[in-house]
C-alpha cells in the first residue's frame, strides 16, 4: 500500500473516531458474512458502529486521541464498536 494512501486512511480514521473517548476492540474473526451483517444491523438500532480497522494505521491514528489505551491491544483482526450514550451500551 503507498504512502498516500496510508495517509488518506489514517486521516478517515482520525475523521471518523473524533471526539470518541469510549469504544470496544472487537475480533469478528470466524464470523461468517450474514451473521456480520446481522450483528451490525442489531448495533445500528442501538446506535453503534463497528469499523474494522488496519492495526498500524489504527495506531497512528488513535495517538493523539482519546482511544490512545487501544493502541496496545491492536493484534490481529480487530473491529472497533463506538457510538451511543457510553461504551457500557457498546459492550
Amino acid at each position: 500500500m503507498s504512502k498516500a494512501v496510508k495517509t488518506l486512511i489514517i486521516r478517515d480514521y482520525k475523521a471518523r473516531f473524533e471526539g470518541i473517548n469510549d469504544a470496544v476492540l472487537v475480533s469478528l474473526s470466524g464470523v461468517g458474512g450474514i451473521e456480520t451483517n446481522k450483528m451490525r444491523t442489531a448495533l445500528a438500532g442501538k446506535n453503534i458502529k463497528v469499523t474494522m480497522v488496519r492495526n498500524n494505521l489504527a495506531k497512528h491514528a488513535f495517538k493523539d486521541s482519546g482511544l490512545k489505551s487501544l493502541e496496545a491491544m491492536l493484534t490481529g483482526s480487530s473491529s472497533v464498536a463506538y457510538g451511543a450514550e457510553s461504551v457500557v451500551d457498546v459492550a
